[in-house]
């Protein structure tokens, strides 16, 4: 592969398709609770919104809180070694350690991402659909 950022992307969607599964399945479990289809595919459709807004900015909000410090510090980020961590194959030619281990701890907080987005959305899900009957019950009396 020539571009190192497609080959990038690629192991990406590799590595996180089945959290996008288990957002789907949960999401469409919990819009099944709403009255009709309309208003079901609204408000999940709404729920994945909230839950890619969340997944994608949680791990850039959290490595920049984290490591924005010492990437301005030039003399403190130079204390990464990664070539020496289990998680790196004894093959693979690391140019710059910090920015290495920095991209993986991006990838690694997206799952936290993603696991927020699934919390907010289930959670918008069900105030939704309570709102809703409390509406139905109060337009009943």
């Amino acid at each position: 592969m020539e571009s190192p950022r497609l080959g990038a992307a690629i192991i990406g969607v590799w590595s996180s398709w089945w959290m996008g599964l288990l957002i789907g399945i949960m999401f469409g479990i919990v819009g099944c609770l709403h009255q009709n289809t309309k208003i079901m595919l609204r408000q999940t459709l709404k729920a994945i919104v909230i839950a890619i807004i969340i997944a994608f900015f949680t791990p850039f909000m959290v490595t920049s809180y984290l490591f924005l410090p010492e990437y301005l510090n030039s003399a403190s980020y130079m204390q990464y070694e990664v070539m020496q961590s289990s998680e790196v194959p004894h093959n693979m030619i690391i140019q710059n350690d910090f920015l290495f281990y920095l991209a993986a701890q991006i990838h690694n907080y997206s799952y936290v991402g993603g696991l927020l987005g699934l919390i907010v959305g289930v959670s918008f899900l069900i105030l939704n659909y309570k709102k809703s009957e409390a509406t139905v019950i109060m337009s009943n009396n």
